[in-house]
């Protein structure tokens, strides 16, 4: 999950650097010829909608990814507690069988 997210935000990024060149391009276009500077035209349009597209989806895709990671660390936090709790309770029925054999020890004596 974490590779895609990261492969989509260099895309992203990737149209974004593209978009700001077609910008900077655009002042070069009046030197070029109609078709080319139409062509960079529509190529920019493109990206500015793909990226428009994308960006709602990686923003969900960061939403999950967050919701993942709050769930997991939960799972930790409820394994570490259970995990507390077992080691308490084997302690105190060590200490109650102790307990337990000293008295019956004393009895007997």
């Amino acid at each position: 999950l974490n590779l895609r997210l990261g492969s989509l935000k260099v895309r992203l990024d990737g149209f974004e650097c593209r978009l700001t060149a077609a910008g900077e391009a655009r002042a070069e276009a009046t030197r070029r010829p109609s078709w080319e500077a139409q062509l960079q035209q529509e190529v920019a349009e493109l990206a500015r909608r793909t990226s428009a597209e994308l960006e709602p989806r990686l923003e969900v895709v960061e939403q999950r990814l967050g919701a993942l990671q709050r769930l997991c660390e939960e799972a930790a936090e409820q394994a570490i507690e259970q995990r507390v709790l077992s080691v308490r309770g084997s302690a105190r029925r060590s200490a109650s069988s102790a307990a337990v054999a000293s008295s019956a020890a004393a009895a007997s004596a």
